[in-house]
């Protein structure tokens, strides 16, 4: 019921709405958006395989990198952004409402994320941003990129929903596994958008 509510929510918005998926994690999360109801989606990833598997929306490869993406290295996410800013622009241009999903502490979604939030702060009248935080048992390189990822987005655009892996664990319960922790941080993002778009 509560998902049907969702699918009827985003079918009442404008219809030149952008969803826009970043990276592995936020590619995870446009699958489920594209599910409740999102229906203009694009998946920007350095990951040529797993754009491939992403058969449920547009895609952008952005860097030359064959297999594997950025390694978790975020300067080559960023840099990959930078050489593939005018074809994102051009999937950017024309939306009045653009909404941007990432998982930090990688390499795409940590070093494109403030790329492609700069532009779309540029091109939509609305703009929103909804990000995870790695859990904190992950190693310290990846919650350092996180966070310095997160607040590079916040010197951009400071109502960035931010949701923490361990908080949600709690809120799911201790058993959770990582993939009911993930839907978790989904739904409740998807949720927030639609409200504030709605």
């Amino acid at each position: 019921m509560e998902e049907t509510k969702m699918k009827e929510r985003v079918a009442s918005q404008q219809a030149k709405s952008l969803f826009i998926g970043i990276g592995g994690g936020g590619t995870n999360s446009l699958k489920n958006f594209a599910a409740w109801g999102a229906r203009d989606c694009l998946v920007i990833n350095t990951d040529r395989e797993s754009l491939e598997a992403a058969s449920f929306c547009r895609t952008l490869r952005i860097g030359s990198i064959k297999k594997g993406g950025t390694k978790g290295d975020p300067i080559i996410g960023h840099m990959a952004a930078i050489k593939a800013l005018a074809r994102i622009r051009k999937e950017l241009a024309g939306y009045s409402s653009i909404f941007i999903v990432a998982g930090l502490g990688g390499g795409t979604g940590s070093g494109a994320g403030p790329v492609v939030l700069q532009e779309a702060l540029k091109q939509a009248k609305t703009v929103m941003a909804a990000v995870t935080l790695p859990f904190s048992f992950e190693s310290s390189s990846r919650n350092r990129i996180a966070k310095d990822s997160l607040a590079r987005m916040q010197k951009l655009h400071p109502d960035i929903l931010v949701l923490s892996n361990d908080l949600l664990m709690d809120l799911a319960n201790k058993s959770a596994s990582r993939e009911d922790v993930f839907a978790l941080a989904d739904r409740e993002a998807f949720m927030e958008i639609t409200r504030k778009n709605g």
